[in-house]
């Protein structure tokens, strides 16, 4: 694949615009491959992005160490990425009303339930991958009288964002940007950078 390929794990019926290949579990339409995040049918090395909105906390819970579903998941997608290529994530805070708002949710994330990607103290069972965080954002839910988040972005934007800089309305989704480091890097220490 070209240097510019980029997977949408999980794309179902709204992909990520960037993607070149679109791999779901089902069959939406514009799906280009059908397959599970926790067994990629990709090479080594054929991304240069990896995304995967709203993916994680539909994995099941259970395993132990390296065998749970949510590291398998991430170390696939570190194995498709090429070195310096970056992994797009989100999920829903468990305090949003998104985290418990879909049945089919098996996971619930605070930020620092990921602290293990990129930090070698954090989690002794995850050593062997770790990441470059590029940036780490949390998005906030607001309800106002009869109006939900997509009302205020859309016909007040100027309100949501005061509101989301000064932080009122609850946690809503956590947003990760990280990077697998480059081929001659050693990561020695924990990039602390843009928490």
């Amino acid at each position: 694949m070209s240097a510019g390929a980029a997977l949408d794990i999980g794309s179902g019926r709204f992909p990520d615009p960037r993607a070149t290949v679109r791999l779901d579990w089902y069959a939406y339409p514009g799906v280009s491959v059908m397959g599970s995040v926790l067994h990629l049918p990709f090479r080594d090395g054929t991304f240069g992005l990896v995304t995967a909105h709203e993916v994680l906390e539909h994995l099941p819970p259970g395993g132990g160490g390296g065998a749970d579903a949510l590291y398998r998941a991430c170390d696939e997608a570190w194995r498709v990425l090429r070195p310096g290529g970056t992994f797009e994530l989100d999920v829903p805070h468990v305090q949003g009303p998104a985290a418990f708002g879909d049945p089919t949710h098996r996971r619930f994330f605070v930020p620092s339930a990921f602290e293990w990607l990129w930090n070698p103290q954090r989690d002794p069972l995850y050593p062997r991958r770790l990441w470059h965080l590029l940036g780490l954002r949390v998005s906030r839910s607001f309800t106002v009288g009869p109006f939900n988040d997509w009302h205020l972005r859309k016909h007040a934007p100027r309100l949501y964002q005061v509101a989301e800089r000064l932080h009122i309305g609850r946690p809503g989704y956590i947003f990760l940007h990280l990077q697998k480091p480059g081929a001659t890097e050693t990561r020695t220490s924990p990039s602390r950078e843009n928490i």
